[in-house]
């Protein structure tokens, strides 16, 4: 009975290491976004100033071009 107590318990530290490394491995491969278009910006509709994000929290307006509004 100890044994597959002893077996049970390695499986599951086992999982957990597995489930971090591919965690750890999947978020390290994306890209930080901090590139211009997560800029602040009002929105033309409501006037909302929106922190971060393409689209308006408020009224789901998407943000606009610079080259529209110089």
């Amino acid at each position: 009975m100890n044994g597959v107590i002893f077996v049970a318990i390695v499986l599951i530290i086992m999982y957990f290491g597995v489930a971090t490394m591919r965690s750890y491995q999947a978020n390290r491969e994306e890209p930080d976004i901090t590139d211009a278009t997560m800029d602040p910006w009002d929105c033309p509709e409501c006037g909302f100033h929106v922190q971060l994000g393409l689209v308006c929290i408020y009224c789901q307006t998407e943000k606009p071009n610079q080259a529209e509004n110089p």
